[in-house]
Formats: structure tokens, C-alpha cells, sequence
């Protein structure tokens, strides 16, 4: 095997040669590197924390990058300070800032890890999730480009993280790429390893993209012909930090505006529908209601809240914008809701016909 410094070494445990004892069982293979990629703005407040549940990590073969994508405070000497000692490679890269996409691209470009493992510079690993994956990933072909697990939204509370929702247990295996854009399937970069090639081959995040550019990533993994497999575990491998103090998005106080956020999603699902309908993206019963749903919710927040972005609801059939001015809105949104079952994708084909400006 090959150790993250690069030395060979020969482990020969009990009669053996060639197998690594891991929690009582042997492996007969080595250990594959997986490289920890965390893309880090203005982190100084988490990164240390961050870097320190992947220090904490039960699997030993591994290579940590952290990606600087222009920080103005101090997310840089902390990162330094945090990794100084740590046994395996290393390595902190710097550049403008040119967004988490660009970052993460940096990051696993730059690493020599057969699987990579994505972690944004505020969320946190349970100790053993990688170790917890790897145990599949290593016995996996390489048509699956994606082992993951479950995962949950916390939020800090008088110094404590503390969950905010339910365990979200997200299950594509076997299913086509719109599943991914389910809400109930949702899979956080920190949830999941995925395989260096098949990055590779779909050359890794959309740049262009500053909001769910994770999900678009999937989205194309699984397009090319990726595989998915869920890993069970006891709990979450994850803790995706929340800040209920600004929302994600909706006004001017919010994170991102409500168009900037319903123009990608709806646009997503509409490259998932091969002649522009959701009956047309595989779907099993359940899961497309469930995708519909997700499209009445913003379509819904789109009428009542950005009448401009909605006007392409109009150019569905039977749904003309002055009756939908004048209905009241159990009306408008069964009407919605209509034609997004009858002609689907979305009553966006306006919203997503102009690419959107990211």
C-alpha cells in the first residue's frame, strides 16, 4: 500500500501478507486515499471545528485540502494551525474568489485521492462516516461513482449544534437523475464520497453555477450512467449547519432572492425531462407527485411573491395570466397544480427557456 506521504509500506498481520486488520476484520485489498476537499470563505468562525471532526476521522488513509477562495479574515493561518501536526499530506491552496464551485473544482484537480470527500468549511463528520463508506466503496464496481448516507440540519443554540428537522435518509439507488431534485433526496456534498473519475468525467462542478450546484453535479453524474448506493447507518454521517437567523432565501434579507432560487431548481428538472414533461423522467408514482409538489411550491411562492418571473405560467395551456390575477388562491394553485400534472415541466419552459444569470 501506499501511504498519503507517498512511502511504501508492506503490512503483514497474522499469517497474511498484504491485509489490513480494520475493526476485527481483515481487508484483501489496501486502503484507497480519499482526499477531503473543503472549499472555505471567510470560515475563521468554523474551520478550525471542520478540520477538526475530519482529524477526528477513524479512517487513516487520508489527504486533507483546504481551498481559500479569497478569504479577507484569518480562514487561512487557522486551517494552518488546525492541520499543523497531522501525520498525513496536506495542503492549503489560495485563489481569488471565484465561488464554491470554482473551490471545490480546485480542490479535487488537485488531489490524489481515488475517492473524494467534499465538506463545506462550516458543516462537521460524524467520526466514523468515512470509514463507514469506504467499507462499500472499496467492494464497489466502478460504475457507482456515489456511496452515501444520512444526514441532518443542525443549528448552534446557546453553544450547542442541535438538530433543527428530522434524520433525512435520501434513497436514489436504481432510480433516474430527476429523484435527485426530490427534496425527500436531497444529498449534501458532506454526505456523500464520490469517485474521482466519474468527476472527471463530467469535469467536476458548473462554475457558472453559485446555487445548487451540488444538486446539478449529481444530477449530471447520474446522466452519464453513474451509479448510486446508499450506505445505512446508525444515525447521521453529517451535520449540515443551519443559521435560522437568515433564511436561504425570499426577500432582500434573505440569503438569495426567491427568482435566483426557482429559475435554477425549475431549470434542472426541466434538463431531466427528455420531451419536456415530468411523466417523461422516469419517475415512479410516488416520487413524481413528490417532484410536483416541489414545483407547486415555488411556482406558488413565484405567483405570490415575483409576479414578473411567473409570466411564464401564462403560455401553459388553459392557464391564461389575467384568470390567474383574478383568482383566489385555492384556485390559482389547484390550477397550477393541473397543469403542472398535465403539462409539466413545469409551467417553467418560459422561466428556464432564457438561461439563468448566475
Amino acid at each position: 500500500m501506499v501511504t498519503p506521504r507517498g512511502e511504501a509500506v508492506h503490512a503483514v498481520i497474522g499469517t497474511n501478507a498484504g491485509q489490513l486488520e480494520i475493526c476485527g476484520r481483515f481487508w484483501d485489498v489496501p486502503m484507497d486515499l480519499v482526499s477531503v476537499v473543503i472549499p472555505a470563505y471567510n470560515s475563521e468562525k468554523w474551520i478550525k471545528a471542520t478540520l477538526n471532526s475530519v482529524l477526528a476521522q477513524s479512517y487513516p488513509e487520508l489527504e486533507i485540502i483546504v481551498v481559500d477562495d479569497g478569504s479577507v479574515d484569518r480562514t487561512a493561518a487557522l486551517a494552518e494551525q488546525a492541520l499543523d501536526g497531522f501525520p498525513g499530506a496536506w495542503k492549503i491552496l489560495e485563489q481569488a474568489n471565484r465561488g464554491v464551485s470554482a473551490a471545490r473544482n480546485s480542490g479535487w484537480r488537485a488531489a490524489r485521492g481515488s475517492w473524494i470527500q467534499f465538506l463545506d468549511s462550516d458543516d462537521l463528520l460524524a467520526p466514523d462516516k468515512i470509514k463507514l463508506q469506504m467499507a462499500v466503496a472499496q467492494k464497489s464496481p466502478q460504475e457507482i461513482a456515489v456511496v452515501y448516507s444520512n444526514w441532518q440540519r443542525v443549528a448552534e443554540k446557546e453553544g450547542q449544534l442541535l438538530p433543527v428537522e428530522e434524520l433525512r435518509t435520501p434513497q436514489v439507488d436504481g432510480k433516474p437523475p430527476a429523484s435527485l431534485l426530490i427534496t425527500k433526496n436531497v444529498i449534501q456534498p458532506g454526505a456523500y464520497l464520490v469517485r474521482r473519475e466519474w468527476l472527471k468525467t463530467v469535469q467536476g462542478f458548473d462554475e457558472r453555477m453559485h446555487i445548487y450546484e451540488d444538486d446539478d453535479l449529481l444530477v449530471r453524474i447520474a446522466a452519464a450512467g453513474g451509479g448510486f448506493r446508499f450506505v445505512p447507518s446508525s444515525g447521521p454521517v453529517l451535520f449540515y449547519r443551519m443559521f435560522p437567523d437568515q433564511p436561504r432565501w425570499g426577500d432582500e434579507s434573505a440569503r438569495y432572492r426567491l427568482k435566483d432560487v426557482a429559475k435554477p431548481w425549475l431549470g434542472m428538472v426541466l434538463r431531466t425531462a427528455s420531451n419536456g414533461r415530468i411523466d417523461s423522467c422516469g419517475l415512479a408514482t410516488e416520487d413524481r407527485e413528490d417532484l410536483i409538489a416541489d414545483c407547486t411550491m415555488f411556482l406558488r411562492n413565484l405567483y405570490r411573491h415575483d409576479r414578473a418571473t411567473f409570466q411564464g405560467v401564462q403560455e401553459l395551456r388553459g392557464m391564461e395570466a389575467e384568470n390567474l390575477h383574478q383568482a383566489e388562491p385555492p384556485n390559482h394553485l389547484s390550477k397550477i397544480q393541473r397543469a403542472i400534472k398535465l403539462d409539466p415541466v413545469l409551467t417553467t419552459a418560459a422561466i428556464a427557456k432564457k438561461k439563468p444569470q448566475h
